[in-house]
């Protein structure tokens, strides 16, 4: 069995609320979570590939499939024929780069 941080792609915030996006054998699952982004970025600071690249999006960084050079402004994440664009916040570009380039090595 997968491990939950494992099957997470993404998770998009909303105020008090957040959507998890995972995967499993099935597809492409979204999940509305009574949890603000901020408390969930605490919670996760000690797990290294859910990285925050913008005020409303946490990524998992081994999901990520298309990323140009720098400086982006989004990155891709395909999974089973879903395809997500995801921004990613001005301030935070040089950090995604450095982290994707270095973890992902594309």
């Amino acid at each position: 069995q997968v491990s939950p941080i494992k099957s997470l792609l993404f998770v998009k915030g909303n105020g008090k609320y957040m959507k998890g996006f995972l995967t499993d054998d099935n597809g492409v699952t979204c999940s509305n979570v009574h949890l603000s982004i901020g408390k969930f970025v605490e919670s996760c600071k000690l797990i290294p590939i859910l990285v925050q690249i913008h005020k409303s999006y946490v990524v998992n960084i081994d999901k990520i499939e298309e990323y140009g050079a720098y400086p982006q402004e989004s990155l891709t994440i395909i999974e089973k024929g879903n395809k997500f664009d995801i921004p990613i916040a001005r301030r935070k570009r040089l950090y995604v780069h450095n982290i994707v380039k270095s973890i992902k090595n594309i």
